[in-house]
């Protein structure tokens, strides 16, 4: 790929910016931004990434990355602490641009936040041309996701903890299901495995085939599907009895059987528990501040059960 420099990020063909409060303090944040070896902890799809020299690093320091089985090299172009940090890709296994910069931004946010600006400047490859019309709504979705990630993995400082703002996030990210189905079923697959797949379900009444994507935790050949906001949905009471399911993970259509998880089992605690202890700030969405140390207490339990379900899919 063609290096290019900070310049690059007002005069690229494509330029994706988006920004995120995160609940730490930016030299926190700047800290795990700099540290590859954090990245595995918080950003989507990054397996593993690594400094090729010993400290200290700076502008000129190579970074390797492994992003969903794919090998990335990076050079630093920008490192002001606590304020911005930026590479320039130099080459990948599987390179969908002639050239690209990504640079993150730091400034404080409200309430004791960092407000973080990402722009991604690229000069895409055809594969990656035609993505043009909903690329920012995936790319913006990614760097949501993210910065979520990060704000668990820093852990919030207790001034800056909240209630929840009521704000919908799966009614949201519902929004964008059509893109995230193209995106599963395409080529760019890699960018969404980690942590989504597409489940084909037929209906138990109606005979009707139709696809959605969802979360899930893989143990081995055992799928799990925590579902948020269950009341309203109506896809997971096909399982309340074992009956056939496909789906398609990591690029590749598998068959298997799912069944609901009853809430009162041990196994739905534990699924839960372990979730938010990965991602504590989920537990907003199903209507709880989840503590990491005080763990899932009996009242937090029921309130998740009273509107959660678990579906558990067996692969064959």
């Amino acid at each position: 790929m063609r290096r290019e420099d900070l310049t690059f990020l007002t005069r690229a063909p494509v330029i994706h910016a988006f920004e995120a409060d995160v609940a730490a303090p930016r030299d926190r944040v700047f800290a795990a931004l700099a540290d590859p070896a954090t990245w595995s902890r918080w950003f989507p799809g990054v397996k593993s990434a690594c400094y090729g020299s010993p400290p200290p690093h700076g502008v000129g320091t190579i970074r390797e990355a492994d992003v969903s089985g794919t090998r990335w090299v990076e050079e630093m172009i920008a490192w002001d602490v606590d304020r911005r940090w930026a590479y320039a890709v130099t080459s990948a296994s599987a390179p969908v641009a002639m050239a690209q910069v990504e640079s993150f931004e730091l400034e404080d946010g409200p309430a004791g936040t960092t407000r973080v600006r990402w722009t991604l400047a690229l000069e895409p490859r055809l594969l990656m041309s035609l993505t043009g019309p909903i690329a920012p709504f995936v790319m913006g979705a990614l760097f949501r996701r993210a910065m979520r990630n990060l704000e668990a993995f820093l852990g919030p400082p207790e001034a800056a903890a909240a209630p929840s703002s009521g704000w919908d996030v799966d009614r949201w990210t519902t929004r964008l299901n059509p893109a995230v189905v193209w995106i599963l079923r395409s080529p760019l697959h890699a960018l969404l495995d980690p942590g989504l797949m597409l489940i084909t379900v037929t209906g138990r009444r109606t005979g009707r085939r139709y696809t959605i994507p969802v979360g899930y935790q893989r143990e081995g050949d055992t799928l799990r599907v925590l579902v948020s906001k269950s009341r309203r949905k109506q896809w997971w009471r096909n399982y309340l009895h074992p009956r056939p399911i496909e789906v398609r993970i990591r690029g590749e259509t598998r068959h298997g059987e799912a069944h609901v998880v009853p809430t009162d089992t041990r196994e739905f605690r534990d699924v839960l528990d372990g979730t938010l202890r990965r991602l504590p700030l989920l537990g907003r969405q199903f209507g709880i501040d989840y503590d990491r140390l005080r763990g899932l207490t009996e009242e937090q339990w029921k309130a998740v059960a009273a509107d959660a379900a678990l579906v558990e899919i067996a692969l064959k």
